[in-house]
């Protein structure tokens, strides 16, 4: 968290520099993958991410781990028998991945 804090404070003084930009989203990425693989904190790893995303949405980390924490996240619930939070967060992710909803999707 600190790390964060601190690569944001830099992007501040020098927003054009491309290795405190890098560093930032990687912290950020490795934070939210941290924080969902050994926390089960899937809310707080998605919401890493679209903060990583508002700074660089091509990022390809946060594209890719986006679709995998709601997954992992759905899988969790499943195991605890919450099915009632299963569609929701089912729902929040064919919300924001709409063209997965009637695909193969991961989540069903």
């Amino acid at each position: 968290e600190r790390s964060v804090a601190s690569y944001i404070k830099a992007a501040q003084l020098a927003p054009n520099n491309k290795t405190i930009l890098g560093n930032l989203k990687a912290t950020l990425n490795n934070w939210a993958i941290d924080v969902a693989t050994k926390e089960k904190k899937y809310a707080t790893a998605i919401n890493l991410t679209d903060l990583g995303m508002l700074i660089d949405p091509e990022f390809r980390e946060f594209k890719t781990n986006m679709p995998i924490f709601f997954h992992d996240w759905v899988e969790y619930l499943a195991g605890q028998n919450q099915w009632n939070e299963v569609k929701s967060v089912q729902e929040e992710y064919w919300r924001r991945f709409p063209e997965k909803k009637d695909s193969k999707s991961h989540l069903r």
